[in-house]
């Protein structure tokens, strides 16, 4: 019984929801079932410990109903009209938060009704709300649209002979509302398409792309049209005058977006960042923290809990790593850290910090905070490892670099749920450190013509492989290598 959908749905409401549901489901307007109500009283009660022992089909019917005998068939009943109360409980509360929507549910009726003076009054109300409105989302004007829409019914049910702008304002509207919905998901489908390998149909969309190109003055007041439109073009052709240009409408128009909508346009702009870095164009790091710094202000980083993911903590601390903006980073560890999730929070702290202290050369810290933790996440744990293994180097610590190198590379053979690229990349690292560390170890003891010999056949050996993690770190201790021997 614990697992009835029923239950599984009530298991998802907060303690404010539950005690508003028990309050709905007692009013007698949207339910005179007494069944429902002694279930769902019960229930309330409970909540939020729904377990066997409260559910059980016997305890409950004993708790619930006591001054009654029922059946299965009787039970089902109230388990069967209780779920589609609490259906039209959800239903209920998303509407309560569309006022625009229940004022244009009200002027349909008043127009029925042939209420003219109240409908005007409403109707004026709801277009100046619309005005006031700082956001100007698809959403705006598919309400634009249908509040046209129904301002021109009430037109046309009058019969007036007077001039009348609804019917074009609501064409008007519907030409923005189609744009931006079109173009958000034609990028949407760009990214998809080559991800999966999947054809999509874009129709009219080269239409719709000149039509924008040939009168931006008719789209200059719909920030969401012309940012897709830049996007997408930035997409499809990986040009990076449209990420600028982008970029610069959301710079002049963020309080026009909803918080949604402007984390899905940054990531956009984001991944398009990273697609530079990796083709070799370094100048798009600083752009990528920048991002970073704009989505911390405006909290579009947070969840729904109010946590920054791990994920985002670490890669926000490595780029500001690489552009040496070291106070700026230590910073954003410390505050951010409370904002973590606290199932999360030692592992995450622990090893950014540490990454922090590598980079600013504080070694023997890096040491005290990776060997008191024990990462149980594979990602923290080869991160950490790796980390590791370039402070032993560093250090020259003989014996525990030599005993890394094994258990590590036990590690990564022993598991299985290491991605086989992965795997193969971490592989490299471990023994081309362990290699370079050997030929720095051995300087003194043999001659410069072999230590050359050796060195060079560790970069050819390098070179032919497509895939090393920290591949520039290894690249600088050869080069640190280098100095020494030639």
């Amino acid at each position: 019984m614990y697992s009835n959908q029923l239950i599984q749905l009530l298991q998802t409401f907060s303690r404010k929801e539950m005690t508003r549901f028990y309050e709905f489901a007692h009013s007698p307007y949207f339910n005179k079932h007494k069944g429902v109500r002694e279930l769902l009283s019960y229930l309330s009660k409970m909540f939020p410990d729904f377990s066997e022992s409260n559910c059980d089909r016997k305890i409950l019917v004993k708790e619930a109903f006591p001054a009654r005998v029922l059946n299965q068939q009787e039970l089902a009943i109230i388990f069967t009209y209780s779920l589609r109360l609490a259906e039209q409980f959800l239903i209920y509360e998303q509407f309560k938060k569309n006022e625009h929507f229940k004022k244009l549910l009200l002027l349909r009726q008043l127009r029925q009704r042939e209420q003219y003076r109240h409908y005007e009054k409403i109707n004026y109300k709801l277009q100046q709300g619309l005005e006031k409105n700082p956001i100007k989302d698809a959403d705006y004007f598919n309400l634009q649209f249908l509040t046209a829409a129904e301002s021109d019914q009430y037109y046309a049910h009058r019969s007036r002979h007077e001039k009348d702008h609804s019917i074009q304002q609501k064409q008007n509207n519907l030409d923005q509302y189609y744009l931006a919905v079109k173009l958000r998901d034609s990028c949407e489908m760009l990214v998809r398409s080559r991800i999966m390998q999947i054809d999509y149909s874009t129709n009219l969309l080269d239409i719709l792309l000149n039509a924008i190109r040939e009168h931006p003055e008719r789209y200059a007041k719909n920030p969401m049209v012309i940012v897709y439109f830049q996007i997408y073009q930035m997409i499809r052709d990986g040009e990076q005058a449209y990420y600028y240009d982008a970029l610069s409408v959301i710079q002049k128009n963020s309080d026009s977006f909803t918080k949604p909508e402007l984390q899905n346009i940054y990531i956009y702009l984001q991944n398009f960042c990273i697609e530079q870095i990796n083709k070799g164009q370094t100048q798009f790091l600083k752009e990528a923290f920048i991002l970073y710094k704009d989505q911390l202000e405006k909290e579009l980083l947070l969840d729904t809990n109010g946590f920054l993911s791990q994920w985002h903590y670490k890669n926000i601390v490595t780029a500001g790593i690489r552009l040496r903006e070291m106070s700026w980073t230590y910073n954003f560890i410390e505050e951010y850290k409370e904002k973590l999730n606290p199932e999360v929070i030692e592992n995450a702290y622990t090893f950014n910090l540490a990454a922090y202290y590598y980079s600013s050369n504080q070694l023997e810290k890096v040491l005290e905070l990776l060997v008191r933790v024990e990462y149980t996440d594979i990602r923290y744990n080869l991160a950490a490892k790796s980390l590791l293994l370039r402070t032993y180097y560093d250090l020259q610590a003989d014996e525990a670099l030599v005993s890394l190198t094994r258990s590590f590379s036990q590690y990564l053979s022993r598991n299985k749920l290491i991605p086989k690229h992965r795997k193969q990349a971490m592989s490299n690292l471990v023994r081309f450190t362990n290699r370079a560390f050997q030929i720095k170890s051995n300087l003194e003891f043999v001659s410069r013509e072999k230590s050359k010999k050796e060195l060079i056949k560790l970069e050819n050996d390098m070179t032919e492989m497509t895939t090393i993690i920290n591949k520039d770190w290894l690249d600088q201790k050869i080069e640190e290598l280098k100095m020494e021997i030639f």
